[in-house]
């Protein structure tokens, strides 16, 4: 699972007090939750160099030993609707695989028009659904997207989609697994949530 806007550096430098502290009490605070054991296993911050001060922050990858768990997370938030970290909107999603994310991601110009009052949302995996006086319109791909609302006059020619992101640099990945330490759960090692479960991966 990620969380989209949580502002960079708030983790500090024990990612363990991280989890503890502010993930698990956020997540059951803000989703009322607060019965839930969450069984969070280890987060990073999305790979790739730290954003300038004013650019979005990198996402958070969040990694549960139980898929039900982070279903429930994502359908609390996405039933919330809107979530706020100390007055900042976050935005909670599926942990989709790298091409996904990029398709998705190409979708950013688009969502600016939620300012102006569009309504839209984004069907998995990467489908952009809009909602026009005429009714609800359906996209395949950004491309299509920005050609339609271009035509519509609700996006100017000088607008685009977003390229890829940068590799992370070495230092970001040497940075990444320092992040990844293994959150104890309660009463159970991760050796005997693997003989339990029959899986040895975490869901995210």
């Amino acid at each position: 699972m990620r969380i989209y806007g949580i502002p960079e550096d708030i983790e500090g430098d024990s990612v363990q007090q991280f989890i503890e502290n502010f993930i698990e009490n956020f997540i059951k605070t803000e989703l009322s939750l607060t019965d839930t054991e969450l069984g969070i296993q280890r987060c990073h911050r999305a790979l790739g160099p730290k954003p300038p001060q004013n650019a979005n922050p990198r996402s958070v990858l969040i990694y549960f030993l139980e898929y039900r768990i982070k279903e429930l997370v994502l359908r609390s938030a996405w039933k919330r609707k809107e979530v706020y970290l100390n007055g900042t909107r976050v935005y909670f999603d599926q942990d989709y695989p790298a091409e996904i994310q990029k398709e998705r991601k190409a979708y950013d110009p688009i969502r600016k028009l939620k300012e102006k009052g569009l309504r839209f949302h984004t069907p998995p995996p990467a489908k952009l659904r809009i909602f026009v006086d005429s009714g609800p319109v359906t996209y395949n791909s950004s491309a299509e997207a920005m050609a339609d609302l271009r035509k519509r006059g609700m996006i100017a020619e000088r607008d685009s989609v977003p390229g890829p992101e940068p590799p992370a640099t070495p230092l970001e990945r040497l940075k990444k697994i320092s992040w990844e330490k293994v959150a104890p759960r309660r009463g159970h090692t991760e050796r005997e949530h693997e003989k339990t479960s029959g899986n040895s991966d975490a869901t995210s």
